[in-house]
């Protein structure tokens, strides 16, 4: 009888055990977004929760070139951990780190040569203790970039590739804060080639181009139209 009791004990927690695997996805990658291509875009490794309602995974977004765009995890559904950014040639571009879903610790940028461009701590979700460098590794003067001298009347034409790189780098940045990314970029990077040489586009900093991009629309006029009437993005 005691065997019997055995048996049906063990049976039931294999039916159970069963069960909680068939509604988990644990240790399981999943494709939540894809590009047009049909390339990965967004991936979860879900390691607590469900495809529904994913409680801990690490979270990959890639470029539409297959690399790594940023990663890092997520605990209790809110980032947490070291992030890290990338720039399409794969190397470093930035990272962060977060604790309860708020950035809290060290903080560190690259430009895209490998050379680090700034150092600081996040308190509370504020940088503090900013160190700015320029691309030789002396210290820059923390007053706002001067980019004003990249804006010429004329520049030597860019190349297709160069304009579709600078676009993408673009898109994959704004998309994740403004409804008209796509309109946005393809205005601002067909100005860009317009009026500033690429060699030198090239080599600017993610903040870099963030204040090149404000300085052509404040001063210039160019896409202004775009930040003041954004359009809506289909709730997903």
């Amino acid at each position: 009888m005691t065997n019997k009791f055995q048996f049906m004990k063990y049976w039931y927690v294999a039916i159970l055990f069963f069960l909680i695997v068939q509604n988990s996805t644990f240790g399981q990658r999943i494709v939540v977004e894809t590009w047009d291509s049909g390339k990965e875009k967004v991936v979860f490794d879900i390691t607590k929760g469900t495809y529904e309602k994913p409680i801990d995974y690490y979270y990959f977004k890639f470029y539409p070139n297959g690399k790594v765009y940023k990663e890092g995890n997520y605990v209790n559904e809110k980032v947490s951990g070291e992030w890290k950014f990338y720039y399409q040639n794969g190397k470093l571009k930035s990272s962060a780190v977060y604790a309860f879903g708020n950035l809290s610790g060290e903080y560190k940028s690259y430009y895209i040569s490998g050379d680090i461009e700034q150092m600081g701590q996040y308190q509370v979700g504020q940088l503090v203790d900013v160190q700015l460098f320029n691309r030789d590794g002396t210290i820059k003067d923390k007053a706002e970039e001067d980019v004003s001298y990249l804006v010429k009347d004329s520049v030597k034409a860019w190349e297709r590739s160069q304009i579709e790189t600078a676009w993408v780098d673009c898109f994959m940045r704004m998309d994740e804060v403004f409804p008209n990314a796509e309109e946005y970029c393809t205005c601002m990077i067909d100005s860009a080639a317009k009026f500033v040489e690429y060699e030198e586009f090239y080599y600017l900093s993610e903040y870099q181009r963030s204040v090149l991009f404000r300085y052509m629309m404040e001063y210039k006029g160019f896409c202004r139209g775009i930040i003041e009437n954004p359009i809506e993005k289909n709730p997903e």
